[in-house]
């Protein structure tokens, strides 16, 4: 199994789009990819169109449970082959709808 981490204690470099780029270049190759969302603005957690989470990051970070990491596991939008651990967005931000449903396969009548 391959890890890798996106990290960088200065804002606005990208952390979030380079993510995304990789968990979509996995979902491509018929890989899996597990995102994990530390964010508190969330970013990664909207684009990736998360369905309602039953825990975040931050039941994670807070509850020693063994197991809480796997029961915070939620699909994402994006096909079974995205999954994550989503961070709870800022309150009064609404849920984004433009976000793509999935990324498109290279090749795909969808891709250009």
């Amino acid at each position: 199994m391959t890890v890798v981490a996106v990290l960088s204690m200065k804002g606005g470099v990208g952390k979030s789009t380079v993510t995304l780029g990789l968990a979509s270049a996995a979902w491509a190759r018929d890989l899996t990819a597990l995102v994990i969302d530390l964010d508190p603005q969330a970013n990664t957690t909207m684009a990736i169109d998360v369905p309602d989470a039953t825990f975040t990051t931050s039941d994670v970070l807070a509850d020693a449970r063994p197991g809480v990491a796997q029961d915070a596991i939620t699909p994402s939008g994006w096909g079974s082959g995205v999954s994550v651990i989503a961070t709870s967005p800022p309150a009064g931000i609404p849920r984004c709808d433009f976000a793509p449903r999935w990324p498109p396969r290279p090749g795909s009548s969808t891709s250009s």
